[in-house]
């Protein structure tokens, strides 16, 4: 397994490759304690997206409206949840369900170009980035995954400019 450890006063974080099969299984711990069920839904939508284009199946845009994750999409977003739902937020939905299509053809055949970013904790690490491409690489059946791990949020702030 690699990893780098950078001095504590860097603001970079440390760089892993991690076990997608072990970070699988433990999913529930490393989930985002407040957004836990939210992730939870969020998993139980884009998971089946991925395991049927994985199998080859292919997305018009009326089965784009009729799949789980486009109503995981319309529930979390203010302006999507107008009823009826207006031509401008369909079309943004789309394309939303469209970039985790790409994001899918894109790490299947090119591998995964950013890494997976997890916060530290005592207890533990808490996935902050990745969330798609950890799903996405658990259907593909990747073995390791690319992994940045920030001290802290401040940490994660500074390495995105966030400060």
């Amino acid at each position: 397994m690699l990893a780098i450890m950078l001095n504590k006063k860097n603001r970079y974080p440390m760089s892993k490759e991690l076990s997608v099969k072990l970070l699988w299984k433990n999913i529930d711990s490393i989930l985002q304690p407040n957004k836990r069920r939210r992730l939870k839904r969020f998993l139980a939508a884009f998971t089946p997206l991925i395991e049927s284009l994985n199998d080859g199946k292919t997305y018009t845009d009326e089965m784009i409206v009729a799949d789980p994750y486009f109503e995981y999409l319309k529930c979390y977003h203010k302006s999507w949840q107008e009823v009826p739902l207006s031509r401008r937020a369909r079309r943004q939905m789309i394309h939303r369900v469209r970039n985790g299509i790409e994001l899918f053809n894109s790490i299947k055949s090119e591998g995964m170009k950013s890494p997976i970013e997890f916060i530290q904790y005592e207890a533990g690490k808490h996935i902050i980035l990745g969330y798609r491409r950890l799903v996405i690489l658990q259907v593909l059946g990747i073995k390791k995954a690319k992994a940045l791990i920030h001290e802290s949020f401040e940490r994660y702030n500074q390495y995105h400019g966030k400060v």
